[in-house]
C-alpha cells in the first residue's frame, strides 16, 4: 500500500528525534543556568549553604574563585569578611560582613497574605548588601523583610536588615543612584494597581525608606522617605564602585562539588610553646629546684655528714636558682 505522504502521521517519526533534541537542550540549559558567581572575597571566612549542608571558604584560598552558586544557596559573610557576587545579569552584589544572603529560586515569589506576588532574585535575612545594576539594565529584585526592591535600569542601592536590643529588625533601602520602586509586602490589606500588586514608593537618589515589622503600620499608609544617612554613605564609601564592565572579566565558575574544599579551610594556628606561663612556670620550677638544693648543701655542711657533696649540690643549687630567676625575667617578654 502506499504511503500517504501528505498525512501528518507521516511527518512523526522525522519529527520524534527533533523534539528530544529541543527537550534536551532546554534542559541543559535550565540546568546549566546559575543565578551568579562569588567573583571577590576579602577578610575571613564565609559559607554556603546547599540543600542542607554547608560549605566553608576562606577568603585568603583565591583558588576558589569564582565559586558558582544556584537557586536555593544561602550565603554568609563572617566578621570582617566582605564579597562581591556577579550576577547572572552582570549586576554587581556586595555582601557586607556578618550578612546572610538568600538566593530564591525562580518560582519562589514574595507575595503579601493576600495573594500578590512580586518575583525577587533574592532575599537578605539579615545584615547590609549593596546591588550595582548593569549599564543600561535594571539588576535583581532584592526582598528585605516586607520590603522588595525593584530597581531601573543602572540603580544603585543597597538594603539593610539590622536588629538591635531596643528596635528589634528595621528594613531600610537606599538608593545612591537612579531609582528603584520599593513594594511594601503585609498581611493587611493593601492599595492595588493592575494585577494585585501593592503601590510601590519610588526612591531617587540619596532618598531612604524604613520599615519596621514592630512599629504595626498599615500598608494604607504610605511609608516616609528620608535623606540617606551619612553613616549609610560612609558604609559604602560612595560614589558608586568601579562599573561592572570595568572590572576583569571572571574566569568559567566551577560547580562547588568540583572544588578541593579541604584547600579552603585553613589549619589552626599552632600556639608557640614558650608562652608567658610556660615561662613562668618553668622558672618557678627551677628556681624551687636551686632552693632545695641549697637547703640540702647547708644541712650537709652543718652535720658533717658528706663533706665531699657540699660542692657540688652548692654548685648544682647555684645553676638552678640563677636558671630560674633568668626565666622568670625572660616571662615578661613573651606573649
Amino acid at each position: 500500500m502506499m504511503e500517504n505522504k501528505r498525512h501528518p502521521a507521516y511527518f512523526l517519526p522525522f519529527f520524534r528525534p527533533a523534539f528530544c533534541a529541543l527537550f534536551l537542550l532546554a534542559a541543559v540549559s535550565r540546568a546549566a543556568a546559575v543565578p551568579g558567581s562569588v567573583a571577590e572575597a576579602s577578610g575571613g571566612e564565609f559559607s554556603v549553604t546547599r540543600e542542607g549542608t554547608g560549605h566553608v571558604f576562606h577568603a585568603s584560598a583565591t583558588a576558589q574563585l569564582p565559586l558558582e552558586l544556584q537557586e536555593g544557596d544561602i550565603v554568609k559573610t563572617g566578621s570582617g569578611t566582605s564579597l562581591r557576587i556577579r550576577d547572572a545579569s552582570g549586576a554587581d552584589v556586595f555582601l557586607g560582613e556578618n550578612t546572610a544572603f538568600f538566593l530564591r529560586p525562580e518560582d519562589y515569589p514574595a507575595g503579601n497574605a493576600g495573594g500578590a506576588a512580586l518575583q525577587a532574585g533574592g532575599e537578605l535575612f539579615y545584615g547590609r548588601m549593596r546591588v550595582v545594576s548593569p549599564a543600561g539594565q535594571p539588576g535583581p529584585k532584592i526582598l528585605v523583610s516586607s520590603l522588595t526592591v525593584v530597581p531601573d535600569p543602572d540603580a544603585d542601592f543597597a538594603c539593610d536588615m539590622l536588629y538591635t536590643a531596643s528596635s528589634g529588625g528595621e528594613a531600610a533601602v537606599s538608593c545612591f543612584s537612579g531609582s528603584a520602586a520599593v513594594y511594601r509586602q503585609t498581611g493587611d490589606p493593601a492599595p492595588v494597581s493592575g494585577g494585585g500588586v501593592p503601590s510601590p514608593v519610588t526612591l531617587h537618589a540619596r532618598e531612604m525608606l524604613r520599615s519596621s515589622p514592630d512599629t504595626g503600620a498599615s500598608a494604607a499608609v504610605p511609608p516616609s522617605v528620608e535623606p540617606v544617612p551619612d553613616a549609610v554613605l560612609s558604609f559604602w564609601d560612595i560614589p558608586r564602585p568601579e562599573p561592572a564592565e570595568n572590572l576583569p572579566a571572571a574566569e568559567p565558575s566551577v560547580p562547588m562539588q568540583e572544588r578541593i574544599l579541604p584547600e579552603t579551610v585553613q589549619p589552626s594556628p599552632s600556639r608557640p610553646f614558650f608562652t608567658k606561663n610556660s615561662l613562668r612556670t618553668g622558672g618557678a620550677l627551677l628556681f624551687f629546684g636551686g632552693f632545695l638544693l641549697s637547703g640540702a648543701a647547708m644541712y650537709v655542711m652543718l652535720n658533717e655528714t658528706a663533706p665531699g657533696a657540699v660542692k657540688p649540690l652548692g654548685v648544682s643549687s647555684a645553676l638552678l636558682l640563677s636558671s630560674g630567676l633568668i626565666t622568670l625575667m625572660l616571662s615578661g617578654f613573651a606573649d
